[in-house]
């Protein structure tokens, strides 16, 4: 592990810790942060990648595509939807 990735998970385990205080939590905050990211993890939490925009700077074909089809896809469900009694 890295410098700057300790850094990354003593720095996202004391803002968790603060939030919590701020929550009104009022046992040891930072022991309570560093369970529940711990459970996080051992429950399988991966941070999701950013989806390639699907206009201006940086869409892809690819990406209009899939928009175009999801769009596609919650407007058939709707009028389906709305035909039913």
């Amino acid at each position: 592990m890295t410098e700057h990735a300790i850094a990354a998970n003593a720095t996202a385990l004391r803002n968790l810790a603060a939030r919590l205080e701020r929550m009104g939590y009022t046992g040891d905050a930072h022991a309570e942060a560093e369970h529940i990211a711990l459970n996080l993890l051992a429950d399988g939490y991966r941070p999701l990648d950013k989806p390639v925009p699907a206009r201006g700077p940086g869409a892809k074909r690819e990406s209009i595509e899939e928009c175009r089809r999801a769009t596609e896809a919650a407007v058939r469900t709707a009028k389906d939807r709305r035909k039913q009694p």
